[in-house]
């Protein structure tokens, strides 16, 4: 607590005293030797354009803030007080030391530049005019100020608080918009252009707007056959009166070109290709070499390109060349260059001969990795070690086999109170898995690819019920476009084994439970399990002008399809050890159930230190056929570093039940949602860094009994956290430390589920991760 408030008493700068302009006599005879700080930069009158894309765009401003405090220019000053300057025998350590605290994590003071403020002010008229307002005028104006605390303020220095004042007048507006020259161009072309414009009338004038409407314009005639259009193809002439534009877009078509003849070319990463052997085919019109000793089948690559020889020239087609060459996974870099142009006998169009430059990756990887996160809440280290072949036999097919162990090094003392002197916890949390997985590319189409997986795992959970899994799965990908992938397991058959759950039955015991409920949650013994899944993802982090970043995932299941089948028209013989109404064949459990989730999750900048998110989770699943429950490794799971923070790992849910070994078998219903505020304002390793603010709400219920869902039981038994925490950025992603807060707990009775009255500085629950929770 006392180091907050030096903190605090550091950068707080909230100055006061009379007001002064830059005219004033005591402010132009200040000491030329006192060097001048900016307190506060306030920006007055722009209601057109956001203060935060006004700032953005000047040299002049002050000093972050967050909560109307400036706690990195407290960290700044604070490093002054811990290092002050010393000799140059100080260790070198030191000084860096103090200049990754200042400069890093904190910020030093903005210090005011007379002139680059005068340019900043021409710089906020350029940006109004460059958006209609052709009238703006622009103000200054500077108001010493006193520190409330001079002693922390050295004597050489002076505090100002800047004023930069808009008055935007009247902006001018779209009044016509006319082109010229597309009458030379195809009727369906002129039609594009005419209707899809972005300029509209009554609109406000953007130079934005224009550069767009040329882009817009450049991407067409691209996209129809005039390869050689630039943007200098397209000219605007503006006459502008009483605030009204008259926009004349004159366009100046270049050649029109079909595509010619087309040459890709694999280079030998190793040798030039004047000393390396060679290997050429030509065939549907598409010629192909490939230099030195690479095994790849020509048929990949043919099939990789998207147009050939007669084809009107389109951009289009060529990024989707690249787009399906780089799918395949065995290409470093792939390039399309145009080679010259050319009459074609007995062609009347010109024609445009492009060569594909390809360079191979290496074909084999060895891929070793090691993992951290806090799934019980706990830390848990993960070993792993894989090998790729992107081209297993030369048609861009890959092979993946990859091995990992981890282990958990302690146990959450907190969430395991009392549970190991009772000796019903007596190992470590730990899994072991291995597997393999063989890619085809081109299943039914350029944007399909079939996957085959084979796994083997073993995992200990905390409450001693270890789970052995063996796994085989046929899935095809689809890929309509850069924004969507479909999944579609049209085969996943398990093994599934755990051990006789004697651990759960005690601690169901211990907390008062009955083991009737229990029993309903699983089944000793081995099972099998078939399932048909669909799974959608979309999202938009490729799209360049976005407006905000949108994931999304839909996943149905159905299990039990084909072994139901099985059971009524195959295994008809009974089993001793099953009734006539149990789900079984050939002596194994299997569970007829179907499941549909949904996950929602929005974030966007709102300047480029500030993001907001905010997700949406919702899952329900239900048993049919013989199956009177689901099985508990497929239901829904409540609290954890990417769930509810405030909750360890798994150990919410259903409903206000308080035992943490019936939440471990979670629950058919869930819904969840999480609205997270994200700043960064320093880096780490070149990536942004800073601290968030979150709130979580949500739980899981059964679908009926005791702690089923309704409406009545949604709002007295759902789960509330709040808290805050760090962003470190890395190559690989931000890491995660969050501290989280509870403030609504329905595991609690009465008047204690309001939890936030208990609130104290050490009642957090720590969550780490790397990558943001959604």
């Amino acid at each position: 607590m006392g180091l907050i408030f030096i903190l605090l008493l550091l950068c707080h700068t909230r100055l006061h005293g009379q007001d002064y302009s830059t005219k004033d006599e005591a402010l132009l005879s200040a000491p030329p030797k006192k060097t001048r700080y900016i307190d506060n930069l306030i920006i007055r009158g722009n209601n057109a354009i956001l203060t935060l894309e006004l700032i953005e765009e000047t040299f002049t401003k002050g000093n972050a803030s967050f909560l109307g405090i400036k706690p990195w220019l407290g960290i700044y000053r604070f490093g002054d007080l811990v290092f002050p300057d010393s000799s140059a025998q100080s260790p070198r350590w030191i000084a860096s030391l103090k200049e990754w605290m200042q400069y890093s994590v904190g910020e030093p003071p903005a210090e005011f530049n007379e002139e680059a403020f005068e340019l900043d002010l021409a710089k906020i008229r350029e940006i109004y005019f460059n958006n209609g307002y052709f009238d703006v005028k622009v103000n200054g104006n500077i108001t010493p100020s006193l520190p409330s605390i001079p002693e922390l303020i050295p004597d050489d220095t002076l505090f100002f608080d800047v004023e930069i004042e808009v008055i935007e007048g009247t902006p001018t507006r779209l009044s016509q918009i006319q082109y010229f020259g597309i009458e030379r161009l195809a009727q369906e072309l002129q039609e594009a252009i005419l209707r899809d414009e972005i300029l509209r009338r009554g609109s406000v004038y953007t130079v934005k707007g224009m550069v767009a409407e040329r882009e817009r314009i450049v991407n067409l005639m691209l996209s129809n056959g005039y390869a050689l259009f630039v943007a200098d193809s397209v000219k605007f002439v503006i006459d502008t009166l009483n605030h009204l534009a008259d926009v004349n877009v004159f366009i100046s078509p270049t050649e029109y070109l079909d595509f010619g003849s087309v040459t890709a070319i694999v280079h030998d990463p190793f040798l030039p290709d004047s000393l390396a052997p060679f290997k050429e085919t030509f065939e549907d019109n598409v010629r192909i070499r490939t230099y030195g000793e690479q095994r790849i089948k020509h048929d990949v690559i043919r099939r990789s390109i998207s147009y050939r020889p007669g084809n009107r020239s389109d951009i289009n087609k060529r990024r989707e060349t690249i787009r399906r060459l780089g799918t395949t996974g065995i290409f470093e870099s792939m390039t399309i260059r145009n080679d010259s142009l050319a009459f074609e006998a007995d062609y009347p169009t010109k024609r445009i001969y492009t060569t594909i430059e390809l360079t191979q990756l290496p074909r084999h990887q060895i891929k070793p990795a090691l993992k951290m996160d806090n799934r019980n809440n706990a830390p848990f280290i993960s070993l792993s070690a894989g090998y790729l072949n992107r081209n297993l036999t030369g048609g861009a097919e890959s092979f993946n086999l990859t091995a990992s162990i981890g282990l958990q090094l302690t146990y959450n003392r907190e969430q395991f109170a009392g549970l190991r002197d009772s000796r019903l916890i007596d190992e470590l949390p730990f899994n072991f898995d291995v597997g393999g997985e063989l890619t085809l590319p081109y299943f039914t189409s350029d944007k399909s690819r079939f996957i085959a997986t084979l796994r083997y795992s073993v995992t200990q959970p905390p409450l001693l019920l270890r789970i052995q899994n063996v796994s085989f799965r046929l899935r095809a990908q689809y890929t309509p476009n850069e924004f969507q992938r479909i999944n579609f397991d049209m085969a996943d058959l398990e093994i599934i084994s755990y051990d006789s759950a004697r651990g759960a039955r005690q601690l169901f015991v211990s907390q008062g439970r009955p083991l009737d409920l229990l029993d309903s949650l699983v089944k000793d013994g081995t099972g099998f399990n078939q399932t048909i899944r669909f799974d959608f993802t979309f999202n938009n982090f490729t799209e360049a002008r976005r407006w905000i970043d949108v994931r999304w995932n839909v996943l149905l299941e159905d299990a039990g399809l084909l072994t139901g089948l099985v059971d009524r028209f195959i295994d008809t013989r009974p089993n001793p050890r099953f009734t006539d109404s149990d789900a079984q064949i050939f002596g194994l459990r299997y569970f007829e159930y179907r499941k549909v989730s949904t996950q929602l999750a929005l974030s966007k900048f709102f300047n480029r230190f500030a993001q907001g998110a905010v997700k949406l989770q919702l899952g329900y699943m239900a048993p049919y056929g013989k199956s009177r429950e689901t099985p508990f490794i497929r239901r829904f799971f409540a609290g954890g570093p990417n769930g509810i923070r405030a909750f360890p790992f798994n150990s919410l849910g259903p409903g206000n039940n308080a035992s943490l070994v019936e939440a471990q078998f979670g629950a058919d219903i869930k819904i969840e949602t999480s609205v997270e505020y994200r700043y960064f304002f320093f880096q780490t390793l070149g990536k942004p860094s800073g601290v968030a603010l979150f709130i979580d709400a949500g739980n899981i219920w059964r679908r009926e009994g005791e702690n089923s869902f309704s409406l009545a039981e949604l709002r007295q038994t759902y789960a509330l956290g709040a808290g805050y925490g760090f962003r470190i950025g890395t190559p690989i992603g931000p890491i995660r430390l969050d501290f989280a807060y509870r403030v609504f707990d329905p595991t609690q009775p009465g008047g204690r589920r309001w939890a936030f009255k208990r609130w104290n500085l050490t009642s957090f629950l720590f969550n780490f991760g790397i990558g943001e929770a959604f």
